[in-house]
């Protein structure tokens, strides 16, 4: 008879915070995990990663947060090849759009700045995916009153012209 199968036990970096948020996706057959947990009062809300290999949880990279004193939320990942991408909500005043990706060592971050369309607008939901080696999020944006939240996308464009600061963010139009 068919049945789900636990792989391995909690995944709580810190077993005294409270986990939620999670999504996960799968790389050459690995599950990777992304969540965020609650941190001591007055402390930021951080994001991680593990990903399930050789019957173990491996944390991947140190906390997500650009800010660590801010609130991260929100977070969805996507692998690339075994290359794990998280974008994520972090509440800066307000709520940033990022995206990083672990380069095997520690997370990078993705071009400069946040991805909103206005960053003087709060964002929420981001959600990535991929079109071959270009990675495309997808949110939501308050754009300056009630009920004027708008769903924007924007690609990473990987090839810069010689002379012009390397890749950017580009709007899918």
């Amino acid at each position: 008879m068919c049945a789900w199968t636990q792989d391995g036990n909690e995944l709580n970096v810190d077993q005294n915070e409270g986990a939620g948020y999670s999504n996960i996706s799968m790389g050459y057959s690995i599950p990777y995990v992304a969540w965020v947990e609650s941190g001591a009062p007055g402390a930021g809300i951080k994001g991680y990663v593990k990903r399930f290999v050789e019957g173990n949880w491996q944390q991947v990279g140190n906390y997500l947060n650009i800010d660590v004193d801010q609130h991260l939320a929100n977070v969805d990942i996507a692998v690339l090849n075994a290359t794990p991408y998280a974008t994520w909500e972090e509440a800066s005043d307000p709520r940033q759009i990022y995206v990083k990706y672990y380069n095997g060592s520690s997370w990078v971050r993705v071009g400069l700045g946040s991805l909103n369309n206005n960053i003087f607008q709060p964002a929420a939901l981001p959600s990535i995916a991929f079109d071959g080696a270009t990675p495309y999020v997808a949110w939501q944006e308050n754009s300056g009153g009630i009920n004027t939240e708008k769903i924007y996308v924007k690609y990473y464009d990987w090839s810069a012209p010689l002379g012009v600061h390397p890749c950017s963010w580009t709007t899918l139009a």
